[in-house]
């Protein structure tokens, strides 16, 4: 894949997601990774793929994974308190929550 397509793959996917055809969405990314396989994007959306279906433990491993390979990203730490919010976990999503805030 040229960076090109695998930046057109990248927002496809996106709208795919908010679309809700999940699906769709995580074999678009699971192509990028495919071929660049520490694509923090594509990670971090493939883990809110599966936070859309309920996979909730999986949708915090890929995002915290997304977290080593984009620190610098306060969506993915937002997202990540999000993930640790729904599965009970409160003390770990205020601090994932302040992260994102820097």
């Amino acid at each position: 894949m040229h960076p090109i397509e695998i930046d057109a793959t990248l927002k496809l996917a996106k709208r795919k997601l908010r679309e809700g055809k999940v699906p769709e969405a995580e074999a678009m990314y699971r192509k990028v990774l495919a071929v660049q396989p520490e694509c923090g994007e594509a990670v971090h959306f493939l883990g809110m793929a599966a936070a859309r279906r309920g996979k909730m433990e999986e949708a915090a491993s890929l995002v915290r994974k997304s977290i080593e390979l984009s620190p610098q990203s306060a969506e993915y730490f937002n997202n990540l308190a999000t993930v640790l919010g729904r599965m009970g976990r409160p003390i770990e999503a205020l601090g994932a929550a302040q992260q994102a805030l820097g």
